[in-house]
């Protein structure tokens, strides 16, 4: 199906995403070790962003996916009452 399929325009994006997020762990890491708590709290702070963002992001899928099947519906009734 095609809707499954990942494109190469998207498996660049997803590539270049996960370089960046492997960039900033490795500037994290970068940090001298005196810092240990401000390195944590960091990592924290950006894995709370992620999972709010993924969260975000679900709304968002679950939401275009109810307007879609609503109005795959609508559009489906309104073909049967043409006829």
């Amino acid at each position: 199906n095609e809707i499954y399929n990942i494109r190469s325009n998207e498996r660049k994006v997803i590539s270049q995403n996960y370089a960046e997020y492997n960039n900033i762990f490795v500037a994290i890491n970068n940090i001298p070790n005196g810092f240990t708590e401000t390195k944590n709290n960091i990592q924290i702070s950006i894995t709370k962003y992620l999972e709010k963002l993924s969260e975000l992001q679900g709304i968002e899928n679950e939401k275009f996916y109810k307007e879609g099947f609503s109005d795959a519906i609508s559009l489906i009734f309104n073909c049967y009452k043409e006829y």
